[in-house]
C-alpha cells in the first residue's frame, strides 16, 4: 500500500509541496527543483533533480518496483517566485531485478 500523500504538508512553505523535496528548514540541498504533473498521487509535486542535470530530457522516479518517467511540457510554473519546469507524466515501467 502506498503512504500517505504529503502533498499538504503543513511543514512546506510552498502549497501543495511535499517538504522531502528541499523545502524542510535549513539550506536546501543541492540539486534543481521541477515541478512533476501527472502519475501516481503519492508522488510529491515537486522533484528535486541532482547539480549537472542541464537540458534535462527525462525525470525517472523509482517509485513502489516502477520507474514513473516524466518528459518535458514546454511549460513552467512560479515556485516561491522562481519559474520551474514543469514535467509531465508519459508511463511507467516495472523495475527490471
Amino acid at each position: 500500500m502506498p503512504p500517505a500523500s504529503r502533498k499538504n504538508d503543513p511543514s512546506s512553505p510552498v502549497p501543495g509541496c511535499a517538504s522531502a523535496v528541499g523545502y524542510a528548514k535549513g539550506p536546501a540541498p543541492p540539486g534543481r527543483v521541477v515541478v512533476l504533473r501527472g502519475g501516481p498521487p503519492e508522488i510529491p509535486r515537486l522533484y528535486r533533480v541532482p547539480d549537472g542535470a542541464a537540458g534535462i530530457s527525462r525525470v525517472v522516479v523509482a517509485f513502489y518496483g516502477r520507474h514513473q518517467r516524466f518528459e518535458p511540457t514546454g511549460e513552467t510554473e512560479l515556485v516561491e517566485g522562481r519559474p520551474v519546469p514543469v514535467f509531465g507524466f508519459v508511463y511507467s515501467t516495472a523495475i527490471a531485478e
